[in-house]
């Protein structure tokens, strides 16, 4: 299965959040932006977690460091084209590139679709300088563990909330 096909790309805005699945408050953050998500259109909001087989090959595909290491949030943006998903689905299919987005940045992105007023924190975060923005958004992470815990296994969202992930059960790379 290509990549294109296993993210459940669809026309339009499609957001995929890569997210750290053993991490309390990020499944918490994760849980709050499904609630908070009510459009059934554009952008497509899906989220998968760093550790699972899915969010390495995307880690692994778009070279994506820092997320290969547990250290960050990651929001890519893909606009696609009603031609890009009339593509047959063999592996030769053109990749998507999307816009990558990590830290501060990929929180920011991600409030920026959510319900209002979310929505009013990505226009709030920007008035904030990244410079400023960044070092906050490394030490919460860095301290996120001994803050607000771990579990053993990344959670499993309610089954009415089960579209929002990605889950790739039949992709071989």
């Amino acid at each position: 299965m290509s990549l294109n096909k296993a993210l459940r790309l669809r026309p339009g805005t499609n957001i995929i959040v890569l997210y750290d699945g053993v991490c309390n408050v990020c499944n918490s953050s994760v849980q709050f932006a499904v609630r908070h998500n009510s459009r059934p259109a554009p952008p497509y909001i899906h989220f998968a977690s760093l550790q699972s087989r899915i969010g390495k090959r995307i880690i692994e595909t778009f070279h994506i460091s820092a997320a290969g290491r547990l250290e960050t949030s990651v929001l890519l943006r893909f606009d696609v084209s009603s031609k890009s998903c009339d593509a047959d689905d063999s592996e030769d299919d053109a990749l998507l590139v999307p816009q990558i987005f990590t830290r501060s940045d990929a929180s920011l992105h991600l409030a920026r679709y959510l319900d209002f007023p979310m929505w009013v924190g990505y226009y709030a975060g920007l008035a904030v300088p990244k410079a400023v923005r960044d070092p906050f958004y490394d030490w919460f992470a860095k301290n996120r563990y001994a803050n607000f815990g771990r579990t053993d296994l990344c959670q499993i969202p309610p089954p009415s909330k089960m579209t929002a992930l990605l889950v790739l059960f039949s992709a071989h790379r």
